[in-house]
This record gives C-alpha cells, sequence and structure tokens, in this order.
C-alpha cells in the first residue's frame, strides 16, 4: 500500500518516510453540473454539510419532477465504508411557479461515527450495486464551524453553459423556472456559506450602490441584512472613452438621470444576505431563514439597473440627476479596461 524512500539524518541515523499511494474511491464521483439520479425522474445538483436542522446533517440540492416524489434513502461513503441507508426527508421550495419540474431540499441524517465525504440516494433500502451509481461530494466540510471572512459573493441569478445544456436535453422547454434560477440562487448561498459572511443576489448588469458610505463593509456593520431598490437611469453626454467606442453594450458611466419607481405599486427588492442565515431563497424574497430582515432605506442604498424608460410618461425635469456611480471611477475604468483586455474585447495601446 504504500511506498518506502530512506533519508539520512545528520546524526547517521535512518528514519522512514511513507508515502501514501492516492486512494481510488470505489464509486463514481459525478462530474457534472447537473446529475440523473438512477430509476427516478430528478436530477441531483450539490449537497452541504447542514446541521442548522436538528436531527440532519446533510442537505442535497435537487430538480425534482413535483408529480413524481416518491420515498428516498440516503447513504453515505465513510471514511473506506459504504453506511447503512437512512430515510431521506423533502423540503420542497414554494417557488416552483406551477412548472412540473422544481427545486427540492433533501435532507439527511448520517449514522453514528461515520466521517462523511460523499452521498448518493437509493430509490430503495437495500445496497446492491451502490458502486453503479453516481455519487455527490459533501461540500462546507472541511471548514465547518470555522468563522468566515467579511467579504462578498455575487449571486448572478440566471444559468449559463453547462447548466443550460444539461437543462435543454434533459428538461423539455418549459418545464423548469427560467433555466432553473431558483436551484442556481441557492446552490450559490450554500456554496458560498463558509467562505463568505454576505452574498449579494442580483443579475450580471445591476449594481447595489451605498450612498452613505465609502463601500459595501461599512455599510453591512452599520445596516444588517437588507433589501434594495430598483433604480433605473437615462444617458448623458460624459466618460465617452475613446479605448471603449467599439465595444459593444452600455457605458453605464453615461447614464446619470435617475427615475424612480412608483411606490404606490408592489416593488421587487434585491437582497444582499448571510447565507448562513438562509435555509431557501427565490429571486426577491427569502422563502425559509433563521432570523430576521431589515428593508434599507432608500436613502442609504440603491439598486442601479440601466433599462429602457418604465414610467415614459416623466419629463427631463421630473428625473433626479445621479452621479453616485462617479465617484467610483478611479477605480472602476481600469478594472473594466482590464476586465475588457483579458476578454479579447479591447487590444492593448
Amino acid at each position: 500500500l504504500c511506498n518506502y524512500r530512506y533519508s539520512r539524518l545528520p546524526v547517521g541515523l535512518l528514519y522512514l518516510r511513507v508515502s501514501p499511494k492516492p486512494f481510488k474511491l470505489p464509486f463514481l464521483t459525478s462530474q457534472q453540473s447537473i446529475t440523473p439520479l438512477t430509476n427516478t425522474k430528478h436530477f441531483l445538483v450539490s449537497a452541504f454539510m447542514d446541521q442548522r436542522r436538528k436531527g440532519f446533517d446533510v442537505r442535497i440540492i435537487g430538480i425534482f419532477r413535483r408529480d413524481s416524489i416518491h420515498p428516498l434513502h440516503c447513504i453515505f461513503f465513510c471514511g473506506g465504508l459504504f453506511s447503512e441507508t437512512t430515510p431521506a426527508s423533502f423540503l420542497s421550495h414554494f417557488a416552483h411557479f406551477g412548472y412540473p419540474f422544481g427545486p427540492v431540499d433533501v435532507l439527511c441524517s448520517k449514522p453514528e461515527n461515520c466521517n462523511a465525504t460523499h452521498v448518493t440516494l437509493l430509490t430503495k433500502k437495500n445496497t446492491v450495486n451502490i458502486s453503479d451509481h453516481l455519487w455527490l461530494p459533501i461540500r462546507n466540510r472541511k471548514t465547518h464551524n470555522k468563522e468566515t471572512r467579511m467579504n462578498f459573493t455575487v449571486c448572478i441569478s440566471t444559468l449559463f453553459g453547462d447548466y443550460n445544456n444539461v437543462l435543454q436535453v434533459r428538461v423539455h422547454k418549459g418545464d423548469l423556472q427560467y433555466f432553473g434560477q431558483i436551484v442556481t440562487l441557492n446552490e450559490c448561498i450554500y456554496r458560498s456559506m463558509e467562505r463568505s459572511r454576505y452574498v449579494l443576489l442580483n443579475d450580471i448588469d445591476e449594481i447595489i450602490m451605498p450612498y452613505q458610505h465609502d463601500n459595501l463593509n461599512s455599510m453591512m456593520e452599520s445596516t444588517f441584512t437588507p433589501n434594495f431598490l430598483f433604480t433605473l437611469t437615462l444617458p448623458s453626454g460624459r466618460f465617452h472613452l475613446p479605448q471603449w467606442s467599439n465595444v459593444s453594450g452600455t457605458n453605464i458611466l453615461e447614464h446619470i438621470y435617475r427615475e424612480d419607481p412608483d411606490r404606490k405599486k408592489f416593488l421587487h427588492y434585491k437582497m444582499i444576505v448571510q447565507p448562513k442565515l438562509v435555509q431557501q431563497t427565490s429571486v426577491h424574497e427569502v422563502l425559509r431563514k433563521f432570523g430576521g430582515r431589515y428593508k434599507v432605506p432608500w436613502k442609504l442604498c440603491r439598486f442601479i439597473h440601466i433599462h429602457v424608460a418604465r414610467r415614459t410618461s416623466l419629463k427631463l425635469e421630473q428625473l433626479n440627476e445621479d452621479k453616485r456611480l462617479w465617484d467610483f471611477q478611479e477605480n472602476l475604468i481600469p478594472n473594466v479596461d482590464k476586465a475588457l483586455k483579458r476578454a479579447g474585447l479591447l487590444t492593448e495601446n
């Protein structure tokens, strides 16, 4: 099992250095973003250590056919051995929007003295041919209960690449809400739980902007966990930079006129959450959580989103001039240039 190498100490003694060979897992670990669950119409996305609910140890985020949910059984790989099966518990999401497939959390309890590294689900209690199943690694295991750093992760609420391809092939169009948007946000929150103190839930073209603090860190220290206003802007003529003239898209620095929303109507909010307090989230609201929420005042923080006018009857004098983004131009412009160069969209001077 081991290779042995001998080295000489300064005093002339010999010592034994053991170099263990890599351990080969006796099963297949899923290499896919979305893994089909054997003998079912369901899919598994990720597994996480989560002991916040009494009696459970692991949470599996999945995409389930909602009219075909039957009893399942959890089985773990525990430091070289397969465990006995334990019954799986289902925690469906309210935010399935009526589609046949929807996000589901599967909660598992592991047997005592099981140092679990991988998990999968079975349709039967027996463990015949379990090595033929695809297994998920259990994330958040190594840093469990450690302090997280004061930093931020952005969870983009749209699926791209591999996720889209799998869903288009395996799930017919219209069977899952917006290519699994809710699944993506929840998976991102759990993936960030041990590495980020805060998670921002927004689209790739949206900015959560503090107005009374220099950065989000200082704002969060004085506020708690907030929800945010949706803000629109219209174009001005400044910051038409020559190096960006051939780059497609919208120059957000040229947009300084803000269209405030009609506050008499229902408004969607964007969120910053503490991931360790979240059980399940939707796009604009946390569905299950530990703790409360704080609605951030308009003057403290706004949500910047370049968009066509919604309230088209408003005249220019009815709009608000908002140049807050310009306060960050010294860092923003060179960082955008670097990103454009890495993407091959901006040539070196």
